[in-house]
């Protein structure tokens, strides 16, 4: 039973490969997990543990109690240089076949100024008003891989547009694509570029040899965009003991995917196919908002506890999505492709990501006759992705659907940050930083994926009104196991991803 139902979870997180346009719970899981890493250096080097640090512009996306903690005013910017790498299996009936894709793009990580507007010998001691940039998740990445199998993805969309019901024009026309057969839409144009023909309610095609026939296979997967935060945020200091902060975020996100499929017949006749290809695109524009109320306590100088809420993100998101596919042949149109593509889809709709909650301590290692030496930091934060929420006005079914799959499928993740600040001189820090994310599926055997490690070290140099911070991150993360077609009878190979990204940053800033 345990097998049985690890391939229906399998089959069912594979769903969003083959038609990656319809909504469903992975669009909710992409733009819900963030990761702190990204920011200022000198946060991103002690792994982001610092909703209770403060005085440092990630407060105003961690908890915005920390802008309570400036007394002056501060203004940083943070280019970074991204590498991701992935390494990508292809477990296929014929072997496992294995490639790696890199892709390194430069990005703006964080930009934005802490603005001190009151000090005072009272209650409220000072005030600081945040406003900036910060980037919370970024999905530029490149997978490739090849494959050898002797199951032709043909034979999978003649199965879609038979089960369909699609009877073609007699005149022979190519069949029109239309919001009632979206469900087929990869099986027609396999009709309209000659992988498939017409036989009494079945698509066969005489293009090799069914008995010999192998395949090789190549599978690219490009992706770009991200999760920016603008952040209007405030921090109050009552006496250096307890300080208070309020945020408003409101957030840019992008999303382009482009799946390349390329499949070749090793043993074809002489008539039949030379090759096909057959592209996915789509891209997905969000804009939307959320909240943020944090405090920290000092019940001694050197030691710092906080609590952050975040509320849910409220994402208006639009979606366009269109495929392509063009067919080669031996004999007839030499040099020639049989090309065809999809009408646009574009849709509108909303998600709803989770509430997050933080609690953090830090502690401050001062020597009675040295002086300070650095700080520990540790932060937990849990999030509920089980609670994450679809909406679109008119399609009932899909709603609910999707609303029963997060709760079946994702679970609350609990994520662990820590990180070390040494004072090695009175201007030089050395840092370093640990972060744990949390797999967010409820199966016992997903457990391993999604999960993501995170390691930082970093220096910094201050002198007088400006600082420079450097951290580098290393990334590690698996992802869940997916197959690019599979309707039972008809499958792929199973992919399977490990994402590496090694992150840059450097920040500059300057207090007055």
């Amino acid at each position: 039973m345990d097998k049985i139902r690890s391939l229906f979870v399998a089959a069912f997180l594979a769903l969003g490969c083959i038609s990656v346009s319809a909504q469903n719970h992975e669009d909710l899981l992409r733009f819900s997990q963030y990761n702190y890493s990204f920011g200022t250096a000198r946060s991103a080097s002690m792994g982001g543990a610092f909703s209770s640090l403060g005085a440092d512009y990630s407060s105003s996306a961690i908890n915005p109690a920390g802008l309570g903690m400036y007394r002056r005013s501060e203004i940083s910017i943070s280019p970074t240089i991204t590498m991701n790498k992935a390494k990508t299996l292809n477990v296929d009936d014929m072997g496992t076949f294995g490639s790696n894709a890199d892709r390194t793009r430069f990005i703006l990580n964080n930009f934005g100024g802490a603005f001190n507007v009151y000090n005072g010998p009272g209650i409220v001691t000072s005030f600081t008003f945040g406003f900036g940039y910060s980037r919370l998740a970024d999905f530029n990445a490149n997978t490739t891989v090849a494959g050898r199998s002797r199951t032709s993805m043909i034979d999978y969309f003649g199965s879609q547009i038979a089960r369909s019901g699609i009877i073609p024009p007699s005149n022979g026309d190519p069949i029109r694509y239309t919001g009632n057969n979206f469900g087929a839409w990869d099986g027609i144009l396999a009709y309209n570029t000659y992988l498939l023909d017409y036989d009494n309610g079945y698509y066969p095609k005489d293009l090799f040899d069914p008995d010999n026939a192998i395949f090789s296979s190549r599978l690219n997967r490009a992706t770009s965009g991200n999760v920016g935060q603008y952040d209007l945020a405030a921090g109050i200091n009552f006496m250096n003991v307890f300080y208070m902060g309020f945020g408003f975020g409101i957030q840019d996100i992008t999303y382009k995917e482009t799946l390349r499929y390329t499949e070749t017949p090793e043993n074809n006749s002489a008539y039949g196919l030379s090759h096909y290809n057959y592209v996915q695109h789509l891209k997905q524009d969000g804009t939307a908002w959320n909240f943020k109320f944090g405090i920290i306590a000092r019940p001694i100088q050197d030691l710092r506890i906080s609590l952050a809420v975040h509320t849910p993100t409220y994402i208006s998101m639009d979606e366009y999505y269109f495929a392509e596919m063009d067919s080669y042949y031996n004999d007839y149109m030499v040099g020639q492709g049989v090309y065809d593509r999809t009408e646009s889809l574009r849709d509108s709709y909303n998600i709803q990501t989770p509430t997050r909650f933080m609690a953090g301590l830090s502690y401050s290692i001062n020597s009675p006759t040295i002086g300070p030496l650095g700080v520990i930091s540790l932060d937990y934060e849990r999030v509920w992705y089980n609670k994450m929420k679809f909406y679109e006005s008119g399609w009932t079914y899909e709603v609910m659907s999707i609303t029963d799959d997060v709760e079946e499928y994702y679970k609350p993740a609990n994520n662990i940050r820590v990180g070390a600040e040494a004072i090695l001189t009175p201007n030089v820090f050395l840092r370093l930083g640990y972060a744990y994310y949390d797999s967010v599926y409820s199966y016992d055997d997903y457990q391993d994926y999604g999960k993501s490690n995170n390691y930082s070290i970093g220096l910094g140099y201050r002198t007088g009104n400006w600082s420079l911070d450097f951290a580098y991150v290393y990334m590690d993360q698996k992802d869940v196991t997916y197959q690019f077609f599979n309707d039972g009878m008809y499958k792929s190979g199973v992919y399977k991803t490990d994402n590496k990204r090694n992150n840059v940053i450097l920040t500059a800033s300057v207090r007055f």
